[in-house]
Protein backbone atom coordinates (compact mmCIF):
# COMPACT_ATOMS: atom_id res chain seq x y z
CA UNK A 1 0.00 0.00 0.00
CA UNK A 2 2.74 2.73 1.06
CA UNK A 3 4.31 1.76 -2.85
CA UNK A 4 1.00 2.96 -4.16
CA UNK A 5 0.62 5.84 -2.11
CA UNK A 6 3.96 7.01 -3.55
CA UNK A 7 3.30 6.30 -6.71
CA UNK A 8 0.12 8.08 -6.81
CA UNK A 9 1.92 11.07 -4.84
CA UNK A 10 4.81 10.76 -7.95
CA UNK A 11 2.25 10.95 -10.33
CA UNK A 12 0.24 13.51 -9.38
CA UNK A 13 3.59 16.15 -9.03
CA UNK A 14 4.61 14.90 -12.05
CA UNK A 15 0.50 15.90 -13.88
CA UNK A 16 0.83 19.17 -12.36
CA UNK A 17 4.48 19.99 -13.27
CA UNK A 18 3.65 19.45 -17.07
CA UNK A 19 1.15 21.02 -17.49
CA UNK A 20 3.68 24.42 -17.52
CA UNK A 21 5.81 23.13 -20.26
CA UNK A 22 3.08 21.12 -22.13
CA UNK A 23 0.49 24.23 -22.47
CA UNK A 24 3.46 26.42 -24.12
CA UNK A 25 4.43 24.00 -26.23
CA UNK A 26 1.10 23.30 -27.08
CA UNK A 27 0.74 27.01 -27.90
CA UNK A 28 3.75 27.00 -30.18
CA UNK A 29 3.79 23.75 -31.74
CA UNK A 30 1.18 24.63 -35.53
CA UNK A 31 0.22 20.53 -36.40
CA UNK A 32 -1.35 20.44 -32.33
CA UNK A 33 -2.98 23.81 -33.19
CA UNK A 34 -3.86 22.63 -36.65
CA UNK A 35 -5.55 19.29 -34.88
CA UNK A 36 -7.53 21.60 -32.56
CA UNK A 37 -9.11 23.47 -34.75
CA UNK A 38 -10.33 19.82 -37.00
CA UNK A 39 -11.19 19.00 -33.17
CA UNK A 40 -13.29 22.22 -33.02
CA UNK A 41 -14.84 21.91 -36.60
CA UNK A 42 -15.65 18.39 -35.64
CA UNK A 43 -17.51 19.20 -32.07
CA UNK A 44 -19.76 21.55 -34.06
CA UNK A 45 -20.86 19.29 -36.49
CA UNK A 46 -21.42 17.10 -33.83
CA UNK A 47 -23.67 19.49 -32.09
CA UNK A 48 -25.73 19.77 -35.23
CA UNK A 49 -26.80 16.36 -35.80
CA UNK A 50 -30.15 15.32 -35.29
CA UNK A 51 -29.28 12.37 -32.63
CA UNK A 52 -31.49 11.26 -30.10
CA UNK A 53 -30.95 11.26 -26.21
CA UNK A 54 -29.95 7.29 -26.04
CA UNK A 55 -27.19 7.99 -29.34
CA UNK A 56 -25.86 11.60 -27.66
CA UNK A 57 -25.29 9.81 -24.27
CA UNK A 58 -23.46 6.73 -25.68
CA UNK A 59 -21.47 9.03 -27.69
CA UNK A 60 -20.39 11.76 -25.09
CA UNK A 61 -19.70 8.09 -23.00
CA UNK A 62 -17.11 7.13 -25.88
CA UNK A 63 -15.74 10.64 -25.98
CA UNK A 64 -15.27 11.15 -22.16
CA UNK A 65 -13.19 7.74 -21.87
CA UNK A 66 -11.02 8.69 -24.83
CA UNK A 67 -10.33 12.02 -23.21
CA UNK A 68 -9.64 9.98 -20.15
CA UNK A 69 -7.41 7.60 -21.88
CA UNK A 70 -5.75 9.97 -23.65
CA UNK A 71 -4.85 11.66 -20.88
CA UNK A 72 -3.67 8.41 -18.84
CA UNK A 73 -1.32 8.23 -22.08
CA UNK A 74 0.01 11.50 -22.27
CA UNK A 75 1.06 11.52 -18.03
CA UNK A 76 2.52 7.70 -18.67
CA UNK A 77 4.31 9.06 -21.57
CA UNK A 78 5.56 12.20 -19.68
CA UNK A 79 6.75 9.56 -16.99
CA UNK A 80 8.74 7.27 -19.01
CA UNK A 81 10.40 10.15 -20.98
CA UNK A 82 11.80 11.21 -17.69
CA UNK A 83 12.66 7.44 -16.76
CA UNK A 84 14.47 7.27 -19.90
CA UNK A 85 16.63 10.13 -19.60
CA UNK A 86 17.70 9.45 -16.11
CA UNK A 87 18.62 6.04 -17.74
CA UNK A 88 20.49 7.74 -20.65
CA UNK A 89 22.76 10.22 -18.21
CA UNK A 90 23.07 6.78 -15.82
CA UNK A 91 24.27 5.51 -18.51
CA UNK A 92 26.77 7.83 -19.95
CA UNK A 93 28.05 8.15 -15.87
CA UNK A 94 26.63 11.63 -15.82
CA UNK A 95 24.47 10.95 -12.69
CA UNK A 96 24.20 8.12 -10.29
CA UNK A 97 21.20 6.55 -11.00
CA UNK A 98 19.58 4.93 -7.35
CA UNK A 99 19.49 1.40 -6.81
CA UNK A 100 15.78 0.11 -6.81
CA UNK A 101 14.55 -3.68 -6.79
Amino acid sequence: MYESDIYLSVRRFLEEIKEGSLIQLMNNDCDYQEHSALEDKAKKAYINLKLTESQRNTINCLIDAKEIITADYATLSYTAGIKDTIDVLSGFGLILKPFVE
